[in-house]
């Protein structure tokens, strides 16, 4: 039997992060990587995902923007509705041509990323599906239900989504706080 491997620590981007990157200064010849990043850090999609997405794959569904794509991992069809941030990045595009976003290597993609994020000041390990782990987090913290952040994330498996959710140590003390308060008045040893 081989020995079990090891989990990685999963990088994500916390909101402060992200505007700092946002606000960190990038040549124009990557805005293209760079919106793709924000993309996924907005809508969850795999550097697969996210190279592959076609402007067919883009529709408005009861006035949302919504994207329904094959999964490349998985090769399930997925529906995903957008943010207005993760919609607005598309509309900065025209609809020429068949892909949303320019056609960029996944290396390039990183290289870059590790660039803007030491021009920004920030010291994690971060690549392309760091923004698939920043979609997640965040998610979660705004306390939204775990089957839901499920679906979105096109999770298989429950248990993948929950090994996010214990990279929140701010979520599981906001949890304990949720405990209603009793009253201890003939208790001994109260508190």
């Amino acid at each position: 039997r081989r020995p079990k491997r090891q989990e990685k620590k999963k990088s994500f981007l916390t909101e402060r992060d992200l505007n700092k990157l946002i606000k960190a200064p990038l040549p124009n010849r990557y805005d293209n990587i760079r919106d793709m990043f924000l993309f996924s850090c907005l809508s969850g999609l795999r550097f697969s995902d996210v190279v592959n997405l076609r402007w067919q794959d883009v529709r408005q569904s009861n006035g949302k923007c919504v994207i329904e794509y094959i999964q490349q991992k998985t090769g399930k069809q997925e529906t995903l509705p957008l943010c207005k941030q993760a919609e607005s990045i598309l509309r900065k595009f025209s609809r020429k041509g068949v892909y949303v976003f320019r056609q960029t290597s996944s290396q390039l993609a990183n290289k870059v990323i590790k660039r803007w994020c030491q021009l920004a000041k920030i010291k994690k390990t971060v690549s392309f599906h760091t923004g698939r782990h920043t979609f997640c987090v965040m998610l979660l913290t705004q306390d939204v239900p775990i089957y839901t952040v499920q679906q979105l994330m096109g999770h298989a498996d429950v248990g993948t989504t929950k090994s996010y959710a214990d990279l929140l140590d701010r979520t599981k003390a906001r949890a304990v706080q949720k405990m209603p308060e009793l009253k201890f008045t003939n208790y001994r040893n109260a508190v």
